[in-house]
């Protein structure tokens, strides 16, 4: 499978770690936070900025999250920081859940070269930062689940044809026994909207960072597979319902001028399929998840100056796809 992001498209790896010498969160205090936020920025060097939260507005906080650069428990903590290279590839959440969780995101299938680039940022904190480590159960986390390697493994997939035929159930349901799970688009708890499924490992203890790498990835692969194969079997014996289906999407894409945010994603996802079966043609899949990123109610509010009312924002939205979709045309 080509690495073009038509079906697996990003890679996340996240590392969990506290600092030995600081207590958990439920336990802190101011003091102890600032101890925090420093010392792994103090850690880094040049190439990296630190922002605390609690100095930008609700409207940037929701596009952080928007953007997958920080989780929403991020923003119910009260000492709650991020810490971005400059290409937002790398970000570091301090007092989260644990004192750090950094995160490399990269486009496409990536799942070896993310880990590269965490751990190569992981080894250059530890140069100054202790970490809470037990030689028995390895790193020491604030949830059991993250015990071990504390890491987590994840790629998100545009999977429509499997959704379709009804078959995520079954499949979520086999990977489980793996050790896998399969969340929405924004993690635990949120829902695959527009068929975007997020794939990780749920086993960080007695299991190495290249076992969770090499089971990712493989996984990943094979359903990627099997989503290939379900279009073409789904197109071979629904051509004519299909490609109404893809096309009328199509048609609202280009000419309406109110969407919400649930039917744009709902129509991204046509479109998004339209294109991998070579129906449409004129558009990146880098350019569709931008746009996915961007149409985002926070984004939307943000593109418009603050806030504004419902129809306002649907209608800021169709006009921000009618533009990026320009091009977009029959292949």
């Amino acid at each position: 499978m080509e690495n073009n992001g038509s079906i697996v498209v990003s890679t996340r790896i996240r590392l969990a770690r506290n600092i030995s010498s600081i207590p958990f969160l439920q336990n802190m205090d101011d003091k102890a936070a600032k101890e925090v936020m420093l010392n792994v920025y103090d850690a880094l060097g040049e190439g990296y900025e630190l922002i605390e939260l609690k100095n930008i507005n609700p409207i940037d906080k929701q596009i952080l999250v928007e953007q997958h650069l920080i989780s929403p428990d991020l923003l119910k903590s009260k000492w709650g920081a991020l810490i971005l290279n400059t290409d937002r590839t790398v970000s570091i959440m301090l007092n989260e859940e644990d004192h750090i969780r950094m995160q490399c995101i990269l486009s496409g299938l990536a799942v070896k070269e993310a880990y590269e680039i965490i751990d190569k940022l992981d080894r250059k904190i530890e140069k100054t930062v202790k970490y809470a480590y037990d030689k028995q159960f390895g790193y020491l986390t604030a949830c059991p689940t993250n015990v071990g390697t504390g890491m987590r493994a994840s790629v998100m997939m545009h999977l429509p044809a499997l959704t379709m035929q009804g078959r995520m159930t079954e499949i979520i349901r086999t990977l489980s026994k793996f050790g896998l799970t399969v969340r929405g688009l924004y993690g635990e708890g949120s829902e695959a909207l527009g068929n975007m499924f997020q794939l990780s490992n749920q086993v960080t203890l007695g299991i190495s960072e290249s076992e969770i790498i090499g089971t990712i990835d493989n996984s990943a692969l094979h359903l990627a597979s099997m989503e290939i194969d379900t279009a073409k079997v789904v197109y071979a014996k629904n051509k004519i319902e299909l490609e109404d289906r893809l096309y009328r999407s199509y048609g609202i894409f280009k000419n309406a001028h109110k969407l919400d945010s649930r039917e744009m994603m709902s129509l991204l996802s046509d479109i998004w399929l339209a294109v991998s079966l070579g129906l449409l043609s004129g558009i990146s899949y880098k350019q569709l998840y931008d746009l996915m990123i961007k149409a985002q109610p926070a984004g939307i509010l943000k593109l418009a100056g603050g806030q504004i009312d419902v129809l306002e924002r649907d209608y800021l939205r169709a006009k921000m796809v009618r533009e990026a979709t320009k091009d977009l045309t029959y292949s």
